[in-house]
């Protein structure tokens, strides 16, 4: 039977902990990006091994006995896959541990942008989700509302147990996306130049090329909209904005993301789609704009309700922005999209003028739930 799980990851003081789904023996394989496998005898595939004795590859799997409480299997600074573009979200590990086995699993990484191991960054598997019948056991971790998974995966460290004596055998460890998992592009948009992401196609005309547009502006785009499309879809719960409205026919499609004409909007097609467009002025990468969240949650909007949102349009946009900036704080601390305006003008009905805007508050208090009301959350 698949079993389903929560990891709870507290990843620093700043941050609230994240919840990572954790699936026990899923049915099928990720399609990996990266992989190893140990399928050559006594070949650690450049992986290093401290706080073990009797380490061996055999049969296609490394084996050993952890002689102290902190057993590590490492790999580190490789070429790992890209983590920026949606992408290789998932990850995976095929591991084998006695029935008497205590402590957590432990995966620690690091990427070209967070270089080597740190407390922030650790998955653990809680010794509670492990089976005790002595067998292999799959554990997939869907690692792409992690906030530091971004840049190229480059370091990777397992921990077994956390008790000396303890046997394991690791038949692989996978990283990449769920079977299956395909967005076609949406052809109803094309111009002179287009970098595609998971869910995104980026489309900018000559124009904006002319301009300074250019891959580098298009990857950082796609990076910043693939983040707030896993706090979208992976943290608040809404359907994915990937088929149409009209006539879906079972395919996914990627989202259209423009940079053609001027100013920042979303819009929909008659084939049902939303896209929308940002103009250069909104495409800062480092720190980011704060247009793209706002922005792709009109098309969530668009594709979770048909866009009625009784004049909560603006309001609940930026609300969605707000949960995403407190998602990534960890990058963007003490950052709100709060205004003085808000309050001065509180006494205004929710939807009045410019204040439509501003009201988000109201919104984020009820799914934040502070007093701890009846009824109120998610």
């Amino acid at each position: 039977m698949v079993k389903v799980f929560i990891l709870l990851l507290a990843l620093c003081p700043l941050l609230r902990a994240v919840n990572l789904p954790i699936v026990v023996d899923p049915a099928t394989p990720l399609t990996g990006t990266y992989a190893v496998e140990w399928n050559t005898a006594a070949d650690f595939e450049s992986w290093t091994i401290s706080g073990v004795t009797g380490a061996t590859v055999s049969g296609g799997i490394l084996s050993g006995t952890s002689n102290n409480t902190t057993p590590r299997v490492i790999r580190s600074n490789f070429s790992g896959p890209d983590l920026d573009l949606g992408f290789n979200d998932y990850l995976e590990l095929r591991i084998r541990v006695p029935s008497t086995h205590t402590g957590d699993i432990r995966i620690s990484y690091g990427t070209t942008a967070t270089t080597g191991f740190s407390t922030a960054r650790v998955l653990s598997i809680p010794d509670a989700l492990v089976p005790t019948d002595g067998n292999f056991h799959t554990y997939r971790i869907d690692v792409g509302p992690e906030p530091w998974w971004r840049a190229n995966l480059r370091d990777l460290r397992i921990e077994p147990s956390a008790t000396s004596g303890q046997a394991f055998s690791i038949d692989y460890l996978r990283v990449g996306d769920l079977p299956g998992d395909v967005y076609l592009p949406n052809t109803e948009w094309n111009s002179d130049n287009e970098l595609s992401s998971k869910h995104f196609r980026f489309i900018w005309d000559a124009n904006r090329a002319s301009q300074g547009v250019t891959t580098t502006t298009a990857r950082g785009a796609l990076r910043n909209a693939e983040e707030a499309w896993q706090v979208y879809v992976k943290v608040m719960g809404y359907r994915e904005p990937a088929e149409s409205t009209y006539s879906p026919n079972g395919n996914k499609y990627k989202t259209n993301f423009l940079c053609i004409y001027d100013g920042f909007w979303m819009n929909s097609t008659g084939g049902g789609f939303a896209f929308f467009n940002i103009d250069p002025s909104g495409l800062q990468v480092d720190p980011p704009s704060w247009i793209i969240p706002h922005e792709l949650m009109h098309v969530f909007q668009h594709h979770n309700n048909n866009g009625n949102y009784s004049g909560q349009w603006e309001t609940h946009a930026n609300y969605g922005r707000e949960r995403w900036l407190r998602h990534y704080q960890v990058f963007y601390p003490n950052r709100s999209n709060i205004e003085a305006l808000a309050v001065r003008d509180a006494h205004f009905m929710m939807s009045s003028g410019r204040n439509y805007y501003l009201t988000w508050p109201f919104q984020y208090y009820i799914d934040d739930n502070p007093d701890n009301l009846p009824d109120l959350s998610d």
